[in-house]
Formats: C-alpha cells, structure tokens, sequence
C-alpha cells in the first residue's frame, strides 16, 4: 500500500511539474507573439499586417499593393554616440536627428 502511495505521488508532482513547464512555455510564446506582432506593425503597412494575420498559409507574402509614395530608410550615424554626448540635453539631440532625416523627406 505505501509503495502504491508513493508512487501516485511521483506521477502526481510529475505531472504537475510538466503542467507547469508547459503554462509557462504557452505565456512564453504568447509574449513571443505579441512582440512580433508589434515590430511588425513598425515595419509594414497596416494592411500588409492584417493580411498575413488572416492567411494561415502563409500566401499573404505574395500579394503586392501599390504605394504612391513610400520610403524605406535604414541608416547608421556614424559618431552618433560621441556626437550625441557633446549635445546639452536630450532635445537638442532629437532636434538634430529630425533635421537630418527631414533632408532625406526633401530628397
């Protein structure tokens, strides 16, 4: 009788462990999921976004839409970090980085 005991006892924590494992892996990915879905709406269009949410398969990279104007702008300030430090306050350093990028808008 005790050996039945301790061993249901085994299979009790077992699964109780493994219960837990796996509620913590599902909020992992959860959060997982939320982050992507946020740098997604940084990167792409709105309508792109929903798109791939409703097509499961996956089609949804195939589609192209027309855009009557759009940038795509990647860059790298070289010195940003020592240039940024001799500014007064943070600012002056938006205001510099705006007015950078904004000669990019007039191209």
């Amino acid at each position: 009788f005790l050996g039945i005991c301790v061993t249901n006892a085994f299979i009790s924590q077992n699964a109780e462990r493994m219960l837990r494992a796996r509620f913590k892996a599902m909020g992992e990915i959860q959060d997982m999921q939320r982050r992507i879905e946020y740098a997604m709406t940084l990167l792409m269009p709105e309508k792109v976004v929903q798109e791939m949410k409703n097509d499961p398969s996956g089609m949804a990279g195939l589609l192209s839409h027309l855009y009557r104007r759009a940038t795509i702008a990647q860059s790298d300030l070289v010195g940003f970090t020592k240039l940024a430090s001799q500014r007064h306050n943070p600012e002056e350093v938006v205001n510099f980085i705006s007015e950078i990028f904004g000669l990019f808008d007039d191209l």
